[in-house]
């Protein structure tokens, strides 16, 4: 498995974190894992945070997120140091265009 590759972006009050692959996909929703670093990110930055992948999208109101999830840790390039991950689950639906964000924002 390649190491996930996210394109980070911040528009208006969106921090938008673009998924390439997900862990899985279903006919309703796709499965990722999102670095807890990115809520952490948004929640200092006072951003709501969007998670996309090919199929679909959803924004995440990430202190509320951290409050009612709990994380896991998942070992990417170094066993001794795994990351703290969210599963967010991203239902299927089209993406709203840029000019959405920035006129929110």
């Amino acid at each position: 498995m390649g190491v996930m590759q996210n394109k980070v972006s911040i528009i208006g009050n969106f921090l938008i974190v673009n998924i390439d692959k997900p862990i899985y996909v279903n006919d309703e929703i796709s499965g990722v894992a999102i670095n807890q670093k990115y809520f952490e990110d948004a929640i200092r930055r006072r951003k709501y945070l969007v998670v996309r992948t090919p199929t679909g999208e959803v924004t995440i109101m990430p202190k509320q997120y951290i409050k009612n999830n709990k994380t896991f840790n998942k070992v990417y390039l170094f066993p001794d140091k795994p990351m703290k991950m969210y599963q967010v689950k991203v239902p299927h639906k089209e993406h709203r265009p840029h000019e959405f964000y920035e006129v929110m924002g």
